[in-house]
């Protein structure tokens, strides 16, 4: 599942037109920055949603980025979405080939998973993920049972919050469904 979830991670993530960034920065505006990133080798991986919001929209920021996960749950992404997706990967992948370094990196972590030879396939199995291997590795390991959640915070003007991780989780199932459902909605007519 790593290149369907790299894959995952660069349309919520990578680049302009990635879906935290056009949807919640551009549109919505309840972000201001992201970036994602994927992590695994043979024993473990995360992957990791990083979003700058304003301190006293973080409830709203953190319900927007998780109801953009729970859309791509329940359909597959845009062609245009997964395609552009993959497309930045590989370049990606082209871009860090172009040094001696970047060469070295990637043959480096290639054979610490095992097998050297996999460097040369990575562009060939990047495009055998399908919009479909999107939305399963999104059901499959974006979870909320399954997730960290951190806030950083000023250290003035928010001496008020002072959330418990029961009182967030609830708070956050109680409305992650009516609000994916809303924007689904809302998308639907548009």
């Amino acid at each position: 599942d790593s290149r369907a979830l790299e894959a995952l991670s660069a349309l919520l993530g990578l680049g302009e037109g990635s879906v935290l960034n056009y949807r919640l920065r551009d549109q919505e505006r309840v972000i201001r920055s992201e970036e994602t990133g994927f992590v695994a080798d043979d024993r473990f991986g995360y992957f990791l949603i990083r979003a700058a919001m304003d301190p006293d929209a973080i409830d709203r920021g953190q319900i927007a980025v998780l109801t953009e996960i729970e859309l791509l749950k329940r359909r597959e992404p845009a062609e245009s979405e997964w395609a552009r997706a993959i497309a930045l990967l590989e370049m990606e992948y082209w871009k860090r080939l172009d040094t001696v370094t970047g060469r070295a990196e990637s043959l480096a972590r290639c054979d610490a998973l095992g097998d050297w030879r996999a460097r040369d396939r990575y562009v060939s199995d990047l495009k055998k993920v399908t919009s479909s291997d999107i939305t399963r590795v999104a059901k499959k390991y974006l979870r909320l049972d399954a997730c960290a959640l951190l806030e950083y915070l000023p250290v003035a003007g928010l001496e008020q919050r002072n959330p418990t991780a029961a009182g967030i989780r609830s708070t956050l199932e109680g409305l992650l469904k009516p609000a994916t459902d809303q924007q689904q909605d809302k998308r639907e007519k548009a």
